[in-house]
């Protein structure tokens, strides 16, 4: 196996750049279990993500995704979105609870979630809709 080396270079908080050691490539650029994004053309994939159900948007490759929400408060009652990652589609951990307030307006954003390959992406959501989920 051939191996190269390249300096190891930061970028210091005046924007110098640094050289702090060498990096040693072997041939594996990728972390472990991790596969290259194979997508190269055509459409994106879509996934329609229903509200508290777990949804495996890879088998076989680490995926990166975005879901649009719309956190909508009404009834005195504030919008939630809770986003979760599992392993196993049973054991699940929280990322973040995204919240509108009681008060707040009608809320529309982006939700970008890196989703490891055969993990399950789950989002819980009250006085929210979940938009398709597109991953690449």
């Amino acid at each position: 196996m051939a191996v190269a080396t390249s300096p190891a270079e930061i970028i210091d908080l005046n924007s110098e750049v640094k050289t702090i050691g060498t990096i040693l490539f072997t041939g594996q650029l990728a972390a472990a279990g991790a596969v290259l994004n194979p997508v190269t053309s055509g459409a994106l994939s879509t996934k329609t993500l229903s509200s508290t159900t777990g949804g495996q948007l890879s088998a076989t490759r680490d995926v990166d995704s975005v879901t649009i929400l719309t956190l909508t408060p009404t009834g005195g009652a504030a919008a939630t979105v809770l986003v979760e990652l599992s392993p196993d589609n049973s054991t699940y951990s929280t990322l973040i609870t995204i919240t509108d307030p009681i008060s707040g307006p009608v809320v529309i954003l982006p939700l970008s979630v890196h989703v490891p390959a055969g993990w399950y992406l789950r989002l819980t959501s009250t006085q929210a809709t979940i938009g398709a989920t597109t991953y690449w």
